[in-house]
């Protein structure tokens, strides 16, 4: 893991000059940090960024959840897709689509995962149990963010984003054990996890790598 955040650290001095006259026609890209997010499951996914017209895009990811290990991470065991389509408009008069932008991405989470809770019982006060949650999530996102093409075609890109998280779902507890729940966590994380049909505000923030095709 120490590998990974160093790599991470040091990645855009692996990338040559940029070169502002470069258009992003067409490249494939990846976000990194998703292999460690153990808050919202470890995923790996792959994308790509088509120009439509001038210095508009479209931008699409996909992805599957997955696990280091079986009793690694916060969520254990998780499985899943994720889908995410974007909108992005390049905020340039050069008709080029690279440098600054603002976008729109919708977001669409199929996920189950593994939870721990205190959940006493009559006669086991202490009892702590595992139990199952799937969680279908659709995410609406308004983000700003930068991205570079740079001579060798290799593309660093970085965002911020704010939007609305609308959660549905389910879990593998009786009626009576879900009432009973003594989270170990009381933040907004953990509420969210046992409160599986909600809806919060969504908070975005990363980077993508990638190569440009065209």
């Amino acid at each position: 893991m120490r590998k990974f955040f160093f790599i991470l650290l040091y990645t855009p001095f692996l990338f040559s000059q940029s070169n502002e006259g470069i258009d992003n026609d067409f490249c494939i890209k990846t976000n990194p940090l998703s292999l460690i997010d153990v808050y919202g499951s470890y995923s790996y996914r792959i994308g790509l960024e088509t120009k439509i017209y001038k210095n508009f895009a479209f931008s699409a990811e996909v992805g599957n959840y997955f696990n280091y290990g079986k009793n690694d991470g916060i969520r254990k065991n998780s499985k899943g897709y994720i889908i995410k389509p974007e909108v992005k408009w390049y905020l340039n008069k050069n008709g080029k689509t690279n440098g600054d932008f603002v976008s729109l991405e919708y977001t669409y989470k199929d996920i189950l995962f593994d939870w721990k809770d205190s959940i006493p019982a009559i006669n086991n006060p202490n009892r702590v149990m595992d139990y199952r949650i799937q969680k279908k999530i659709n995410c609406l996102t308004v983000k700003i963010g930068n991205l570079k093409a740079y001579s060798n075609n290799l593309i660093f890109e970085w965002f911020v984003g704010i939007g609305l998280r609308i959660s549905k779902g389910k879990d593998s507890l009786t009626d009576e054990e879900r009432n009973s729940i003594k989270a170990f966590d009381e933040s907004e994380i953990a509420n969210a996890q046992k409160n599986v049909n909600y809806i919060l505000p969504n908070l975005s923030l990363g980077i993508k790598i990638g190569y440009r095709l065209f």
